[in-house]
């Protein structure tokens, strides 16, 4: 089977993303907003520093093409870098999965992930 991965965006400037992604709806994922949302109001001040944000959509031969939204951060907070991710199906918009995971901000390894939805 044949899988097509196209980058669409790549943010790593926190003013592009905040225009284009969420004043503009560019993430086009309203469910992986309102989780981001929720972490973020969840933080004391300042505690989070914007890393980037991905977005792709991948083809599968006889399938719904899928969009992934990640947006990394890094929170002094717990000293960690947290990705928020999500995968949803471009035409009907069924969401497959999001999760928050936690990285080791030295090693960039996984130490947990939460899957909110999948």
């Amino acid at each position: 089977m044949n899988i097509e991965t196209k980058l669409i965006y790549h943010y790593t400037n926190f003013r592009e993303f905040e225009i284009i992604c969420l004043k503009n709806k560019g993430l086009d994922f309203p469910e992986l907003e309102t989780v981001m949302y929720d972490y973020v109001l969840n933080l004391p001040e300042q505690s989070l520093e914007f890393k980037e944000c991905w977005i792709h959509h991948e083809h599968k031969e006889d399938e719904e093409a899928i969009r992934t939204v990640q947006v990394t951060f890094q929170d002094d907070n717990v000293n960690k870098i947290v990705r928020i991710w999500g995968a949803k199906k471009l035409n009907s918009g069924e969401v497959l999965k999001i999760t928050i995971d936690f990285l080791d901000v030295e090693t960039k390894e996984l130490e947990s992930e939460h899957v909110i939805k999948g």
